[in-house]
């Protein structure tokens, strides 16, 4: 349906298996058609780049084929003094009330902390983000202690850390976050 592709990630379902599709692009959609199923579209035809109709193939081919298999991965545990300590203070988090840093994200509220010294140094920018660190610089340090105990390299190296409250998943491709990350789901 077109309609439903012009819905942010956070406003389709995520239990449909078209909503997990959306955010690939028409060529990719098309490559998982191959390589999954071999069908090859002729690239000769329109249909070959039409969005509709790649997706409605993909679909059925994913439907004749059966459910997919669902994967459980478990997590890395943590320490549980350290969750309780995070967990207080996220109770205590006086969330900011201004327009979310990323309105699409569907959280009754989100923010990210950058790591000092990720950004260009006595801008505007960097200031603001000094100053929301050091507003929440318990919170943002027993993340990152807790991050140091399953990965101590990676809690050297990240540069931002995004915490949510309420935060509900949703299939997208993130353009904003392109490099490796870590979640914690606690509450």
């Amino acid at each position: 349906d077109s309609a439903a592709k012009k819905l942010s990630a956070c406003d389709r379902d995520a239990t449909l298996l078209q909503s997990q599709l959306e955010p690939l692009s028409t060529p990719q959609l098309a490559k998982r058609l191959e390589r999954t199923f071999g069908v090859l579209l002729d690239k000769e035809t329109e249909q070959a780049y039409n969005r509709d109709y790649v997706m409605a193939t993909l679909l059925e081919c994913y439907k004749k084929h059966g459910p997919r298999e669902i994967r459980k991965e478990k997590g890395i545990p943590v320490s549980k003094h350290r969750l309780d300590a995070l967990m207080q203070e996220l109770n205590a988090v006086n969330w900011p009330h201004t327009t979310r840093e990323r309105p699409k994200i569907k959280a009754e509220h989100y923010m990210i902390i950058q790591k000092p010294g990720s950004g260009v140094e006595d801008s505007v920018r960097t200031k603001k983000e000094t100053a929301k660190l050091i507003k929440y610089k318990k919170l943002f340090d027993l993340a990152v202690d807790t991050l140091a105990e399953v990965d101590p390299v990676f809690a050297e190296r990240f540069t931002a850390l995004a915490v949510t409250h309420n935060f509900v998943g949703s299939p997208h491709i993130d353009t904003l976050n392109v490099g490796p990350f870590y979640g914690l789901s606690i509450g």
